[in-house]
């Protein structure tokens, strides 16, 4: 571990060493259900649950830290193939029904300096949203998730509204735009 260096343990286990991040870094919290994935869930004979997430997006997420991004999988969700999907691109996971709490907690700890981005479908994600500097959604959010953007982009420009589905390219699009502006 490095001078300045703090260690962030994820609900799987991961260990992360975190650099402290000046006002040009961003820590970005990422809703599973619906924003990674399409929301659709399947279940086999043995009642396991089954994701199907977009490469596009896991190549943006595993790729995000070279652009000064800090990724972080947030979701009320809790099982292994959340899991795995985090371990395989080694981003923290964070499993909680107070998506808030724990990300408030998440930044005052590790990043007190970054900027706070947030992408998510539902209403269960816009308390985190309105907490949040920059906010995105897919373009199928929930429309009362919609009706914010839509309302805090013409109040101050910081929310827009993907032009791609929730599991389909959303977030990388995210990324891209965090990444370039």
């Amino acid at each position: 571990m490095e001078i300045g260096e703090k260690t962030l343990v994820d609900d799987v286990g991961q260990v992360f060493f975190v650099q402290e991040m000046g006002k040009n870094h961003t820590v970005l919290f990422v809703d599973i259900d619906g924003t990674y994935t399409d929301g659709l869930i399947m279940y086999d004979w043995e009642g396991k649950a089954s994701r199907q997430f977009h490469t596009r997006d896991s190549h943006a997420l595993a790729n995000a830290t070279s652009h000064g991004i800090f990724p972080i999988l947030i979701s009320g969700s809790n099982d292994s193939n959340i899991h795995n999907r985090a371990l395989s691109l080694k981003i923290p996971f964070v499993h909680s029904k107070r998506k808030l709490v724990e990300a408030n907690d998440i930044v005052v700890a590790y990043f007190p300096n970054a900027t706070k981005a947030t992408i998510g479908d539902g209403k269960n994600d816009l308390e985190l949203m309105k907490w949040s500097d920059i906010v995105w959604c897919p373009a199928d959010a929930d429309q009362k998730v919609r009706i914010y953007i839509l309302d805090r982009h013409k109040e101050n420009g910081t929310a827009r509204k993907s032009t791609f589905n929730g599991g389909r390219g959303a977030i990388s699009a995210f990324i891209d735009f965090l990444s370039y502006s």
